[in-house]
């Protein structure tokens, strides 16, 4: 049976697989175990970020912005010149959310299996270049304010 996600971050229970255990994915409550996981996967979402811009020749880079609004950022190269590159490029490839991504995931879980009572989600569509602007404007405010905090 396949499971639709209401597009609200803090009701996503999907089970994970993690090592031998399943964790269910929602907000981790006491804040020690919340940071405590957070520097667990930031380090390992990073690995994979390195792994995959040398196995595959890709630039990479992940801003992060956690709920205190203390900003973390990698790059595999400058990420000056990645985001003017970023800038310079018309309409994403492709772009996703957490919606999207849950949807893959439970897709890939289910493996194409469809109940006829399941309906789609509706929510507003908003054009490839629209989404493409709003990244930019973030990314350039963004930047503007680690340059503020270097000098």
């Amino acid at each position: 049976r396949r499971v639709l996600c209401p597009l609200t971050p803090s009701r996503v229970d999907i089970l994970i697989k993690m090592g031998r255990k399943k964790i269910t994915i929602t907000r981790i409550s006491d804040e020690r175990n919340r940071q405590i996981t957070f520097s667990k996967r930031k380090y390992g979402l990073l690995k994979k970020a390195y792994e995959l811009s040398i196995l595959c020749d890709t630039e990479i880079a992940i801003m992060m912005i956690t709920s205190n609004s203390k900003l973390y950022q990698y790059a595999s190269s400058n990420i000056n010149e990645f985001l003017m590159k970023y800038t310079e490029i018309q309409e994403p490839f492709e772009s996703k959310t957490n919606a999207d991504v849950w949807q893959d995931v439970t897709r890939k879980e289910v493996k194409g299996e469809k109940d006829d009572s399941d309906e789609e989600i509706e929510r507003p569509q908003i054009s490839n270049q629209v989404q493409h602007l709003m990244v930019c404007a973030v990314l350039v405010c963004v930047t503007y304010l680690v340059h503020i905090c270097q000098l």
